[in-house]
């Protein structure tokens, strides 16, 4: 079985990625405290698992319970920044095959 070491700069973006996705789901958890604040208890959304649907829920009522909050906007930004860096991680590797 052959190794393969990544590119520095791959293995940066790599890395830049990963906690970009980590620090979204930070933003993630402080946009359900927000949300669960104002819903009652039988309405409130667990911090466990997590799943597409959920996350549309969670943007759905964190834009209606808060509507002039920035959490959203921030997740998003964030999602966007993680996703150009695996798009140039896998570029950089498809050059350095």
């Amino acid at each position: 079985m052959q190794s393969m070491t990544l590119p520095p700069r791959a293995a940066l973006c790599l890395e830049a990625a990963v906690a970009l996705v980590i620090l979204a789901g930070f933003v993630i958890f402080a946009m359900i405290g927000e949300v669960n604040g104002r819903l009652p208890d039988e309405q409130r959304i667990s911090y466990l698992w997590g799943y597409p649907r959920k996350f549309l829920k969670i943007r759905e009522e964190y834009k209606r319970l808060c509507p002039h909050g920035h959490l959203a906007k921030i997740v998003t930004v964030l999602e966007v920044l993680a996703a150009a860096a695996m798009v140039d991680v896998v570029l950089l590797i498809g050059r350095a095959t």
